[in-house]
């Protein structure tokens, strides 16, 4: 039996050479990593929605601000334009007054009138001047304003356009990336299926190899224990023989068989029934010298 041990072991070890292909894990690998890039671009993209509401919240509420600090400013120029106005028609009027006061005879009754009248107007005039001035500073303030507000919303409207710009790009690259997921599970299932084929494949030939290695087994066992060969194939017998003559009549038996005395050793290693009681058909085997055997 160690003959056949030996030689399914060799035959075992032959046919691993010819194991199932392994498929390689990129395909798997690959798709994790797709799929990672797919959740990574989806949680940007609604992080820029986010971002985007935001922004379109801000924007509102800076175009709001913006009309407001306008509104402010044309409503201080329209009162600094009255108090110019009023202040152009106080100059001209105290400048009048001078002229007068200069053309006036210091004797005369009128000229402390004049005076008086010329210095209650210069007064005034500072005040209104005064009043101006003020004005102006909260024009310019107004102003100063409504500039910042309109950079802040056109910053604000430059930003709301970078996000549109990145979740298109996102969008798109998901786009992408989904397809790419598609042709990879795609992929994966074609190797899938031609895994099992081979795997089948594997399996009939493993089945195929193990029992051609038993046969051979048999067979080197039986040629080991009785150095002769069972297969039923012709007549090889010597001609003229009782050998040849036996498996002339009774085609069943071994060709191989060895000599008349080993055809009861070589008919029980084929797994015919030897004992000694005789039946018809049976074949009678003499022992080497028996009853006038040849020895």
């Amino acid at each position: 039996m160690k003959l056949k041990k030996t030689i399914i072991t060799t035959l075992l070890l032959w046919t691993s050479l010819f194991a199932s292909p392994a498929f390689a894990s990129e395909t798997t690998d690959t798709i994790k990593n797709t799929q990672d890039k797919i959740a990574d671009i989806q949680k940007q993209i609604q992080e820029n929605k986010k971002h985007n509401t935001q922004l379109a919240a801000y924007i509102k509420e800076q175009h709001s601000k913006v009309e407001q600090e306008q509104e402010e400013v044309q409503s201080a120029a329209i009162d600094l334009a009255k108090t110019a106005a009023e202040t152009k028609t106080m100059t001209v009027k105290r400048n009048a007054a001078d002229h007068m006061l200069q053309m006036t005879n210091i004797n005369s009754s009128s000229y402390v009138f004049t005076k008086e009248k010329v210095e209650r107007l210069a007064e005034e005039l500072e005040k209104q001047e005064t009043k101006q001035a003020k004005e102006q500073s909260v024009v310019d303030k107004a102003e100063a304003k409504a500039k910042q507000a309109q950079t802040a919303y056109r910053d604000l409207v430059a930003q709301q356009k970078t996000v549109i710009a990145e979740q298109k790009t996102a969008e798109q690259k998901l786009t992408s990336e989904k397809a790419q997921l598609k042709n990879l599970e795609t992929k994966k299932q074609e190797e899938k299926v031609a895994k099992a084929k081979a795997a089948k494949a594997q399996a009939a030939k493993e089945k195929a190899a193990k029992e051609k290695a038993a046969k051979d087994a048999t067979t080197a066992v039986a040629k080991q224990s009785h150095g002769v060969d069972h297969s039923n194939s012709g007549n090889a017998y010597e001609w003229g023989q009782c050998t040849w003559y036996v498996k002339t009549v009774a085609p069943w038996v071994g060709t191989y068989w060895g000599n008349g005395c080993q055809w009861g050793a070589s008919a029980a290693a084929d797994g015919y029934r030897v004992d000694s009681t005789p039946e018809v058909g049976a074949v009678a085997v003499f022992a080497a010298g028996q009853n006038g055997a040849n020895a």
